[in-house]
């Protein structure tokens, strides 16, 4: 092996015939060297992402449970049958422009000032 610039190892060329397996294993982790710092960061980095695939089941049951406790207790499916309670009021039963005692006209053909008017009273 030789020392290159800035003090790392090299390796020499690779032996044609090896009889000794331990000697071409140190062959090619010579050959192949990674910086300290580089690998340092990199085990940081895996372990950060192996916590957090540890906590992600817990963060899924939190979330569940979340959505489990808003839907029991907010009720909106309440809210939402008196919304489509006024619509259908509105839609069905507000008519105007009677002539006798039927309405002629509903929210769907109030196109100026004046039938908005009619509509409202």
């Amino acid at each position: 092996a030789k020392v290159a610039k800035g003090g790392a190892l090299t390796p020499g060329p690779l032996p044609t015939k090896v009889a000794d397996p331990v000697a071409l294993l140190r062959h090619r982790t010579q050959e192949a060297t990674v910086p300290s710092d580089l690998f340092i960061k990199h085990l940081d980095k895996e372990l950060h992402e192996e916590d957090s695939c540890k906590r992600l089941p817990l963060a899924a049951i939190l979330i569940f449970a979340f959505i489990s406790v808003l839907s029991l207790t907010v009720r909106n499916w309440e809210a939402f049958e008196i919304e489509q309670a006024f619509i259908f009021d509105v839609e069905e039963n507000a008519n105007f422009a009677f002539s006798a005692f039927m309405g002629n006209k509903d929210i769907h053909d109030v196109n100026n000032i004046a039938d908005f008017w009619s509509w409202m009273r």
